[in-house]
């Protein structure tokens, strides 16, 4: 029985859409716990999913390789919560319309932590 191939990520962020796609072959079956088929159908070599808040999901997929059915290959996926912005250093005050002067600026960066 010939081995299945999947590709794609073992590690996302709750809501986040992934795409996976399988080896060449035909007569896809995938099955998806934790998200949802948001592109593609379990019939399809490749299927995007959008993981949801639980901790932790699955995705697997068999087909027919030459007319042989394959394995079943699965990704066990990890699901991190989504995080909450914060700032540091937070300006405490800003006054609208005020003209600052040149040696002080503000500037916000936001990164995502996984």
């Amino acid at each position: 029985q010939p081995a299945a191939v999947l590709n794609g990520a073992s590690g996302v962020v709750s809501t986040q859409q992934e795409t996976y796609t399988a080896g060449a072959g035909g007569n896809y079956s995938w099955t998806v716990t934790g998200g949802s088929y948001t592109g593609g159908t379990s019939t399809d070599q490749t299927v995007t999913v959008t993981w949801g808040s639980g901790a932790s999901g699955s995705v697997s997929v068999s087909y027919t390789d030459n007319g042989c059915p394959t394995t079943t290959e699965t990704i066990n996926v990890t699901i991190s919560a989504q995080g909450t912005p914060t700032l540091e250093n937070p300006v405490t005050s800003v006054c609208y319309n005020t003209p600052q002067s040149s040696e002080h600026s503000y500037i916000l960066y936001f990164s995502r932590r996984l």
